[in-house]
């Protein structure tokens, strides 16, 4: 998502939370797509699903994004819809970011794109990781 988009997932769900720099900046990306979350999903889509062809039929294994906090800021947008945390490095990451309500719509979107990398594209080589699992429960 950093190299490849470089916009937080919540900028693109919602530019009215941005500044309006970063909102031009979001625009111009997703100009040739009927919108900015759409522009997304097809980004990570082509993204996951550019590796996962190189090496079909053999599995490959997407680990979900695990960016710490201090990471998502530095993305288009992030800083409207990240906390400053003390240490990142233990802070909203992995499965407990994706068990967040302030995130679900964030987390939809990439799993949106799984899902389109996986039935649409016909690349069932793909096999999902949730990293940072903090308790089993996380992991169901």
């Amino acid at each position: 998502v950093a190299n490849h988009i470089g916009v937080h997932p919540k900028a693109v769900l919602h530019p009215e939370l941005v500044s309006p720099e970063d909102r031009e900046i979001i625009t111009e990306r997703a100009k040739n797509d009927p919108s900015p979350k759409a522009w997304f999903t097809r980004r990570l889509s082509e993204g996951i699903g550019s590796i996962a062809a190189a090496f079909y039929p053999r599995p490959v294994l997407v680990r979900l994004s695990d960016f710490k906090s201090n990471e998502y800021r530095r993305l288009v947008g992030g800083e409207n819809f990240e906390p400053d945390e003390e240490n990142p490095m233990l802070g909203l990451r992995g499965a407990s970011r994706y068990l967040s309500p302030e995130f679900k719509d964030a987390f939809e979107l990439e799993c949106e794109a799984l899902s389109h990398v996986r039935n649409e594209m016909g690349l069932k080589n793909v096999e999902l990781m949730v990293p940072f699992c903090r308790t089993p429960e996380e992991g169901k």
